[in-house]
């Protein structure tokens, strides 16, 4: 979910670009790790939970077929935000 995180993605490219390859694994492995931390929480949902609690819009609402995120869900990402 680069919307949430983008800084990560474009310090990565940057890295790459300039032929860092250790900064570009490192910035990659980091990625993988939040993504691996919320795999089990719908995407969608997930995502517009965050940008939500980001001020990023104004609203964390998903139409059907697409569920609420649980409470639990919720303070799993909201712990996440808070290392990002």
């Amino acid at each position: 979910p680069s919307a949430v995180y983008p800084k990560y993605h474009v310090e990565l490219y940057n890295a790459l670009k300039s032929g860092d390859i250790a900064q570009a694994k490192k910035i990659q492995y980091a990625i993988i790790r939040i993504a691996r931390s919320m795999s089990d929480i719908p995407e969608i949902p997930a995502i517009k939970y965050m940008l939500f609690k980001m001020g990023i819009i104004s609203s964390d609402y998903c139409r059907p077929p697409l569920r609420r995120l649980s409470d639990s869900e919720k303070c799993r990402l909201d712990k996440l935000l808070s290392e990002l």
